[in-house]
C-alpha cells in the first residue's frame, strides 16, 4: 500500500510537540504501508539537515511556503516605510489567507493523486494548499482547532493585533466551514473539538509523551532531595510559551521567593535567546538553561512543572511528559485542555483558575513536597494508562482502515 503523507511540521528532531507527534504519525503510518513525505515549513532546512532527514525519511519533496507568501508582499510599502511597519501593515491585509488557497505550482507536482491507496495531511492547511480534497482517501489531523487558537490570543495582544487577529479569525471560520465539508475523515487531539461544525464525527488521536524520551523514565518515590526547584518546558519561540513565563515571573514567582528564598525556577527550551536569558535569569532564584539534550535529569529533581500558558489551542505534550516522569504539575485550565478526564484536580495534578491560585498551589508544593510526590504518582499511572504508543498505534490504524474501506 502506497501513502503520502504531507505536514508542516518535521518530524525530527523531536524538540517540539508538533514534530513529537509528527514523527510518531509517521512510525504508524509506515506500519501498514510505504508512505512517501512531502513537508511544507516556513524556511527550508540546510543541505546537511536535509541530507540526514533523507537517511530516515522516504521524502518526496521539502517545500518552503516563502515562496506562497512572496507572491503577495506589499514591494511598495517595503520600499518606502521602515521594515516593522510594513511587515504589520502586509500581515493586517493579508491575514494568513494564503493558508487556505491551492497554490498552482505546488498543485502541479501532485496531479495524479490516484497513485496513493491513502493520503494523509497533517494540519487543514497542507491539505488546502497542496488542494488534496481531490482524494477520496484523505484523512487530515487537524490536530487542533486554528480558530480557537487565535481567538485566546485576542485578550494578550495589542489594539493593532488585534485587528489583525480578528481578520486571520474570519478567513479562518471561513476555510474550515468550506474545507471540512470536503473531507470524511479527520482526527483531533483535544475531545472537545468535535463541537465545531465539519468536526461531530472527527476521532481523537490523543498526544502522548515521545516514546524514545520516555525509554529510561523512572518511578519517583520521595521529594527530591537538592534544592527544590520548579521547572518550565517549551519552546522559547513560541509566543504562548514566553508569555507564560514572564507572567509567572511578574505575578507569582516575585511572590514566591519572597517566602521561599531558596527555591528555584528553572526554565528549558529551545529556541532561547540572549536577550530571554540575561532577562530572566536577572531575577532572584530563575535558572533559565535554554536548551536541554537530556530533560530525564531535570523532571526527575523536579519538585514540579508549572505550565501557565494563557492561550494555544490542542493539547500540551510537555503536560503529559512531566505526569510520565511522576512530576506534580500546577496547570491552567488552558495548559489541562483534553486531559479533564485524566488528570483531576487535587488528585493527579493542581488546576490554578489565576495568578493567586498558582502562588497558593506553588506554595502548597513547597511546604509539602509529599504532596507532589503523591500527585505526580497519581498522573504517571494515569498517562501511561491511557496516552501510550499502542493507543496511539490502534487510534491511527482504525482510521486509516476505515478510509481504505470507504
Amino acid at each position: 500500500m502506497k501513502i503520502l503523507f504531507a505536514s508542516t511540521n518535521l518530524p525530527d528532531p523531536p524538540h517540539s510537540g508538533g514534530a513529537q507527534r509528527t514523527e510518531l504519525l509517521y512510525r504508524s503510518l509506515c506500519e501498514i504501508g510505504s508512505v512517501e513525505c512531502v513537508f511544507l515549513l516556513p524556511k527550508l532546512p540546510t543541505p546537511t539537515e536535509q541530507a540526514a532527514l533523507q537517511s530516515k525519511y522516504n521524502i518526496k519533496y521539502i517545500l518552503t511556503t516563502q515562496e506562497i507568501t512572496d507572491r503577495v508582499r506589499f514591494k511598495l510599502l517595503h520600499s518606502v516605510l521602515p521594515p516593522s511597519v510594513s511587515s504589520d501593515i502586509q500581515s493586517f491585509f493579508q491575514a494568513g489567507r494564503h493558508r487556505w488557497r491551492p497554490y498552482q505550482p505546488v498543485t502541479r507536482l501532485f496531479r495524479n493523486l490516484g497513485q496513493y491507496d491513502l493520503i494523509v495531511a497533517r494540519y487543514l492547511q497542507v491539505a488546502a494548499t497542496f488542494d488534496l480534497f481531490r482524494s477520496d482517501q484523505l484523512i487530515i489531523d487537524l490536530d487542533d482547532y486554528d480558530p480557537d487558537r487565535l481567538e485566546l490570543r485576542m485578550d494578550r495582544s495589542s489594539l493593532y493585533k488585534q485587528l489583525t487577529l480578528k481578520r486571520s479569525m474570519h478567513f479562518s471560520h471561513q476555510a474550515h466551514k468550506k474545507l471540512l465539508k470536503k473531507v470524511r475523515y479527520t482526527w483531533v487531539s483535544n475531545p472537545h473539538d468535535r463541537k465545531h461544525p465539519g468536526l461531530e464525527t472527527a476521532r481523537t488521536l490523543p498526544n502522548i509523551p515521545f516514546p524514545d524520551f520516555l525509554d529510561q523514565r523512572p518511578k519517583k518515590t520521595a521529594p527530591p532531595k537538592k534544592k527544590p526547584y520548579f521547572l518550565m518546558v517549551g519552546s522559547m519561540n513560541y509566543s504562548a510559551n514566553v508569555e507564560a513565563v514572564d507572567q509567572f515571573i511578574t505575578n507569582c514567582w516575585n511572590k514566591l521567593i519572597e517566602s521561599f528564598p531558596k527555591a528555584e525556577f528553572r526554565i528549558v527550551g529551545s529556541n532561547m535567546d540572549e536577550k530571554q536569558i540575561a532577562h530572566w535569569g536577572a531575577h532572584q532564584g530563575i535558572i533559565p538553561i535554554g536548551f536541554a539534550d537530556d530533560l530525564s535529569s531535570l523532571y526527575n529533581n523536579a519538585l514540579a512543572v508549572v505550565a501557565p500558558i494563557q492561550f494555544g489551542a490542542g493539547t500540551n505534550i510537555k503536560v503529559l511528559e512531566a505526569a510520565a516522569f511522576g512530576c506534580a504539575t500546577v496547570l491552567t485550565p488552558v495548559a489541562r485542555r483534553g486531559f479533564e478526564r485524566h488528570l483531576i484536580h487535587k488528585e493527579s495534578c493542581l488546576v490554578a483558575k489565576s495568578d493567586t491560585e498558582i502562588t497558593k498551589y506553588c506554595s502548597d508544593l513547597l511546604r509539602e513536597p509529599e504532596l507532589a510526590v503523591r500527585l505526580g504518582r497519581n498522573a504517571r499511572a494515569e498517562v501511561l494508562r491511557y496516552f501510550n504508543y499502542d493507543t496511539f498505534c490502534t487510534s491511527v490504524h482504525t482510521l486509516c482502515q476505515r478510509a481504505l474501506a470507504g
